[in-house]
């Protein structure tokens, strides 16, 4: 026999309650079927570590060119295993120049199942380093521990990242503690 129950009597399992009223900010991850994000530069050359989160086994190839509208280059297709990150090199860059770059990628063809149609991502900027002795430095922002709780005024973080984006920098290092993952669980 199903009993009444008492709303004020049972716990919150509602996500809110503590957490909402230690921060302003939303810190869930939404959800994605790809991380992108480069890494290994060289005068001539750049990483692309992409880790896919799709169930079914995926495919997939970066294509790049010169942010002047040069021809485009597409690496080999490579698979991509659920949550394993994969490392697609883009090699034959030039110095100091410009690059837009996107990943391409589709559900793998497994026995009778054919492959999917290629999706991608927005494109993406990155740039080589810069000739040394030309007067050109690089900027970069640091970042780090912003914990974003009780003790950080939103309008006060918002202009920090306003500021940091508005400095154009060629890289950023982010030294964590942003999302308080350990306290959330």
């Amino acid at each position: 026999v199903a009993q009444p129950v008492d709303a004020a009597r049972q716990p919150d399992n509602r996500r809110g309650g503590l957490i909402a009223q230690m921060t302003a900010f939303k810190t869930d991850v939404p959800a994605r079927s790809i991380d992108v994000v480069l890494a290994r530069p060289t005068r001539n050359s750049i990483g692309v570590s992409v880790a896919c989160y799709e169930k079914q086994p995926q495919e997939g190839y970066v294509e790049f060119r010169r942010d002047d509208a040069a021809p485009i280059t597409k690496t080999p297709v490579q698979p991509l295993p659920t949550g394993t990150p994969v490392l697609f090199t883009l090699e034959g860059l030039s110095p100091d120049t410009a690059y837009v770059y996107r990943m391409r990628y589709r559900r793998a063809a497994i026995g009778d199942t054919s492959a999917g149609e290629f999706v991608s991502t927005e494109y993406f900027t990155f740039h080589t380093p810069r000739a040394s002795g030309n007067g050109a430095g690089f900027t970069f922002t640091i970042q780090a521990d912003s914990h974003l709780d009780q003790g950080v005024e939103p309008k006060v973080y918002e202009q920090t990242l306003a500021n940091m984006l508005a400095a154009k920098p060629d890289f950023m290092i982010d030294l964590g503690d942003t999302f308080m993952t350990d306290k959330r669980g």
